[in-house]
């Protein structure tokens, strides 16, 4: 999963999809119409669940988003597929399916910056703001 970790970040609350399973840490996207979990191929990434809410939840009610404030707002967050090195800092990646990890050795969608190593399966990220929608303010 994925958490703030530094730089600036606000909690928004956003409305949600009916009938779809939102998990704390999750990374969110803006599909065109809804708040959305990301996927490996989203490139409006909006910002990390806050709160979960699950699959029988019919309504569309608006939940807590760990929004970053700038491009420069560093997250935690999991390595699902590949091992991150000192070396890949700077590098872009892509999300893993459900937008609860990282995919290190994939790269098709650009929509990580790989910006720290902590350990064998943790690094620090940042959203690609090139493909991204950072609602700064």
């Amino acid at each position: 999963s994925f958490m703030p970790a530094d730089g600036e970040w606000k909690i928004e609350f956003l409305p949600t999809v009916a009938s779809t399973l939102y998990t704390v840490g999750a990374l969110l996207c803006n599909d065109g119409t809804n708040n959305t979990i990301s996927t490996t191929s989203s490139l409006r990434q909006i910002g990390i669940c806050a709160q979960a809410k699950p699959t029988t939840d019919t309504t569309t009610n608006a939940i807590p988003v760990w929004i970053p404030r700038s491009a420069d707002a560093q997250m935690f967050g999991d390595v699902g597929s590949g091992t991150p090195a000192v070396a890949n800092i700077g590098k872009t990646c892509d999300i893993a399916s459900l937008g609860l990890t990282a995919a290190i050795n994939t790269d098709s969608h650009h929509q990580l910056v790989i910006s720290g190593y902590i350990s064998a399966t943790k690094a620090l990220f940042k959203l690609n703001s090139k493909v991204s929608t950072l609602n700064a303010a």
